[in-house]
């Protein structure tokens, strides 16, 4: 099933989980697309200064680093989106981002 999350985001558009076969909604694709769209979003909206919507931290920052710091820590290669790795950049050296960071999986 999709996350909170997702199945706002896609009501807000006026879909349902339920049309939208599974493996679309998880993985490499998913995260993939996500990229994609927040790259164009980004950079169609202009320079947005030091993060997604001027130069404070904003509810959209924490749900960009949230999505791509997991999507990282599960393996996924943030390619040809030069707007969210900077974006991304800036959230890291916050350090309340760096306390929240997911701790790694201790070596068994």
């Amino acid at each position: 099933m999709a996350s909170y999350r997702v199945r706002v985001a896609l009501g807000l558009k006026g879909l349902s989980a339920r049309e939208i076969p599974l493996d679309v909604l998880a993985g490499d694709q998913f995260m993939t697309r996500a990229a994609q769209v927040l790259e164009a979003r980004l950079a169609r909206d202009g320079e947005p200064g030091s993060f997604c919507h001027g130069d404070e931290v904003t509810l959209a920052d924490i749900c960009l680093a949230s999505l791509f710091t997991l999507g990282k820590a599960g393996g996924f290669v943030l390619r040809d989106a030069p707007t969210i790795e900077r974006i991304l950049e800036r959230c890291e050296a916050i350090e309340a981002f760096q306390r929240a960071l997911p701790e790694a999986p201790a070596a068994g």
